[in-house]
């Protein structure tokens, strides 16, 4: 039994202790089965919570205000998946913890708003903001190669006095399939200095137009996926052992999906030696 068919029990005799005893046992039953029923109880008032089942394999609590009832929650008996009905909350913060170890949680805080404002989410797997890939001093190879996840839509790559043993200019290149791409790249750069003078870009992105031993340099290479595997660059960023800037931009399309890029220079055999490197990715 689920629902009582009388919610009520005799305020006044004569009522045997039979009947007595099959009243109270059938309110009972209605309270620790949730009320539940295809319909809402017919003795329900304003502030019941029910189980609505007239939906096969779901239980939907709802609370019943004396003229709608308006759903909670429902639990799919067969998977034991909550679906939440349609929550609001009243406060200017919430948090979200997770649901084993340590507790942790994720604080949303909405004090700042004078209006409301929509969130909308893409149609794709996203992490919200930059995460870091990877970081460290810049290995002394000829390829530093540095991995990418798929799913990635921007990529940021700094670089921190950084420098190598050779004339050879610097480049970033995208890999597919494990490979670095080494033409196909269009766009320039323009460098700034005692004078200005540009370049333009063919095996890589450079980071300059010309390179020495000496030069230090203090770099952002930042990549966006475009459209299908098209990726744009901008490349800026300065010099420490001289007065100077550099900036440019291109374009890539990869014959895949990108998944790392590598930091080399156009002859391929000069080595870093020195710098540091941090590696950002947004999804």
């Amino acid at each position: 039994m689920t629902q009582a068919t009388i919610y009520s029990v005799p305020l006044v005799g004569p009522a045997t202790p039979t009947v007595m005893a099959q009243r109270i046992d059938d309110n009972f039953d209605a309270i620790i089965s949730g009320h539940s029923g295809s319909s809402r109880p017919s003795y329900a008032v304003a502030g019941m919570v029910w189980e609505d089942t007239s939906v096969a394999g779901t239980v939907t609590v709802k609370f019943y205000d004396g003229s709608d009832d308006i759903v909670l929650w429902s639990v799919n008996t067969s998977t034991n998946v909550v679906t939440w009905g349609n929550p609001q909350f009243a406060s200017a913060s919430f948090k979200l913890f997770n649901a084993a170890g340590t507790p942790r949680a994720a604080k949303f805080d909405n004090t700042a708003m004078t209006a409301d404002r929509t969130l909308t989410m893409q149609d794709r797997d996203m992490t919200v903001g930059m995460v870091q890939l990877s970081k460290g001093a810049i290995p002394a190879n000829a390829a530093v190669d540095l991995a990418v996840p798929s799913g990635v839509r921007r990529l940021k790559l700094l670089l921190s006095a950084f420098s190598t043993n050779g004339t050879s200019i610097p480049i970033v290149q995208l890999k597919t399939g494990g490979a670095a791409e080494t033409s196909g790249y269009a766009g320039g750069i323009q460098i700034f200095t005692t004078s200005s003078n540009g370049g333009s870009f063919s095996v890589g992105f450079s980071l300059s137009t010309g390179n020495a031993a000496a030069t230090v340099y203090h770099s952002t290479v930042e990549l966006v996926l475009q459209d299908g595997n098209t990726w744009v660059a901008t490349v800026s960023g300065g010099f420490s052992n001289q007065a100077g800037a550099a900036i440019g931009g291109g374009s890539k399309t990869l014959a895949g999906a990108l998944d790392g890029i590598r930091l080399t220079t156009v002859g391929g055999t000069d080595v870093p030696d020195a710098g540091t490197y941090t590696l950002y990715a947004e999804y």
